[in-house]
């Protein structure tokens, strides 16, 4: 998981792949592969967004996200096949909609993810994850109600504040969202890079 949050999953892959081979049906190992393939499908997708990239690169990218989307599904897919009730089948399910821009069923499944995480930090960042399904999908109200009911319940979490403030900020609340970009930063993280964020929001 490191390794994916420091941009290298191909690395990470190679790891986790040694799990598997050991015990095939662990979940986490499941989740984690299928999410580091959906990394890598949402990194294609930045580059495609690049200024003057020509028609044939568009084409092998493309190519390349529509492949490692199917391969995350099936992760994910079989974490649900391993135990339906485990959260993080229905959270990468949720990744995976999302990115086919079916917000509909992102939707549902993240609220699952969000009803079967088994503690507090699972439960925040599935919910920060519906929050951004809600942004995502131009339903600004439905984001910020998920997002104020997390701090509320999860107050010293620092991430949560990357949704919020994005959030605020896509409602025209620009002071608002500075203020609670700063009240994030005073926070704990989960990942260095989350902190960066929201600097780089700032």
């Amino acid at each position: 998981k490191e390794l994916i949050y420091g941009n290298n999953p191909d690395k990470a892959i190679e790891y986790i792949e040694e799990l598997l081979r050991l015990d095939p049906d662990n979940i986490d190992g499941n989740y984690t592969v299928g999410f580091a393939y959906f990394q890598m499908a949402v990194n294609y997708l930045m580059i495609m967004q690049t200024p003057g990239i020509s028609y044939d690169e568009l084409n092998y990218y493309s190519a390349q996200v529509s492949s490692l989307m199917e391969l995350s599904k099936i992760r994910f897919e079989k974490c649900l096949e391993i135990d339906e009730k485990h959260y993080s089948g229905h959270k990468g399910m949720g990744h995976y909609y999302l990115l086919q821009g079916d917000a509909e069923k992102a939707i549902d499944e993240m609220k699952l993810a969000v009803k079967y995480a088994p503690d507090d930090e699972r439960k925040a960042v599935c919910k920060d994850a519906l929050a951004q399904i809600f942004l995502s999908s131009g339903n600004i109200d439905a984001a910020l109600t998920t997002i104020e009911d997390t701090i509320e319940e999860f107050p010293d979490r620092g991430d949560t504040y990357i949704i919020y403030s994005n959030a605020l900020y896509s409602s025209g609340d620009i002071d608002k969202a500075i203020e609670e970009v700063q009240k994030g930063l005073d926070l704990k993280f989960d990942q260095a890079s989350s902190k960066h964020q929201l600097y780089a929001m700032l």
